[in-house]
């Protein structure tokens, strides 16, 4: 998936409508914006990415908290699902003899 065709459907599922989602998307492409920066916006920081609409900034402000939100969530889940196979893991080798695993 495209860098634009991501922020497209960020822009779309925070609630931006289709053309004004694909104008946004093309000025968050251009200025290499990444996911990873979402906590990071501000309102001054949309409207230097020629986002004026006050509606909108709270749209993409809202649905950034909860993007972000979810990727945190989803990096401490896959952090505990690797501590627990490690854990796992350890527990074999104990069982069954560190040659065998």
């Amino acid at each position: 998936m495209s860098v634009i065709q991501r922020w497209m459907d960020f822009f779309l599922d925070a609630g931006i409508p289709d053309e004004t989602a694909a104008t946004y998307a093309t000025n968050f492409s251009n200025n290499r914006m990444e996911m990873s920066m979402l906590t990071d916006l501000s309102k001054d920081y949309l409207k230097e990415l020629d986002i004026t609409l006050l509606g909108d900034i709270i749209l993409i402000l809202k649905h950034a908290k909860k993007v972000a939100e979810k990727q945190t969530q989803d990096r401490v889940l896959g952090d505990k699902d690797q501590v627990s196979f490690g854990y796992f893991k350890h527990n074999i080798k104990f069982l069954l003899g560190k040659d065998q695993v």
